[in-house]
């Protein structure tokens, strides 16, 4: 469970546990909310973006690694629906 302003949380077989907390964010002050610090990563997706493009190396992940990415996904909302582990390591190429 990721609130990309707030905490990263994780479950396992123990329940949920959080692994990570960023400061809370002040919406009052765009200075905050969108500081450099917390855009590093956006303005990283959309260099990568535009040198993918231009057909340049963009030090980003391929096509597989997008794929595998969905199927992450795919598999973390059969879980939710399902209410059980899906295991990946069945459905690797």
């Amino acid at each position: 469970d990721l609130d990309a302003y707030y905490e990263l949380r994780v479950s396992d077989e123990a329940g949920w546990r959080t692994v990570s907390v960023q400061p809370t964010v002040n919406f009052e002050s765009s200075n905050t909310a969108f500081a450099p610090a917390r855009m590093l990563a956006y303005n990283n997706q959309m260099s990568a973006f535009i040198s993918a493009v231009r057909g340049t190396p963009a030090g980003a992940g391929t096509a597989r690694d997008g794929r595998a990415g969905v199927e992450v996904v795919l598999a973390m909302l059969t879980s939710s629906r399902e209410r059980r582990w899906v295991d990946l390591s069945a459905q690797a190429e």
